[in-house]
């Protein structure tokens, strides 16, 4: 059973790749393009929606998370996220937990075939960020902008540009709904599940010009 459209251009680049397409197989899981890849008016995405969206740089990116009461994106278990207020799971609280397969050209190379630091911690820093507005389309999370504090990126072995897909992962640690505070961590990994970046982060929620 799917609950994402299997006809984007997307879906069917990732699904011709069987490491990732074992992502995109399970119950009630959402597969679509994340919300940094729309441009708004504002300028607001501009960089993951225009400026990392060409052939040669981040030409395919998917998310994928549980869109069921219970269990995460990746094996059907409980996702627990520990929050101010008690603890949630999938919808039935917070969404915890969100994969994003990206296709990764040359055009974000550091040295030859590998991904440039900053374009790592970046992705790393946007998949964090994207949970917010799955959560805050479901009504989870109040309205407002998010801000990064803290990106703590631990660089393990340099990241290959040579292939054809690499998986990030990220996932809530603790969340502070009052005081909107969002602490999680993530991963970028190739397609046998090697670490090859972490991250920690803290997200707040800015109340008005300051955060």
């Amino acid at each position: 059973m799917y609950a994402h459209d299997t006809e984007t251009p997307e879906f069917h680049y990732f699904n011709s790749i069987p490491w990732c397409a074992q992502h995109l197989r399970g119950t009630n899981l959402v597969a679509r393009p994340p919300s940094c890849r729309t441009v708004h008016p504002s300028g607001e995405n501009s960089l993951f929606g225009r400026t990392l969206n060409t052939a040669g740089t981040i030409s395919a990116m998917l998310e994928i998370f549980s869109n069921s009461s219970k269990g995460a994106a990746d094996d059907g278990g409980e996702e627990e996220v520990k929050t101010s207020t008690g603890t949630g799971t999938g919808t039935g609280g917070l969404v915890g937990k969100v994969k994003w397969l990206l296709a990764i050209g040359e055009g974000v190379n550091g040295y030859p075939g590998t991904l440039h630091g900053g374009i790592v911690a970046a992705i790393l820093d946007e998949v964090i960020g994207g949970l917010i507005p799955i959560n805050r389309e479901r009504r989870l999370i109040p309205e407002g902008n998010h801000f990064t504090a803290y990106l703590n990126t631990q660089y393990r072995r340099p990241v290959p540009t040579e292939t054809r897909a690499l998986l990030a992962c990220a996932r809530f640690v603790k969340v502070d709904l009052a005081r909107g505070k969002f602490f999680a961590e993530a991963t970028l990994e190739d397609a046998e599940g090697t670490v090859l970046a972490s991250a920690e982060a803290l997200f707040v929620r800015a109340r008005g010009t300051k955060l």
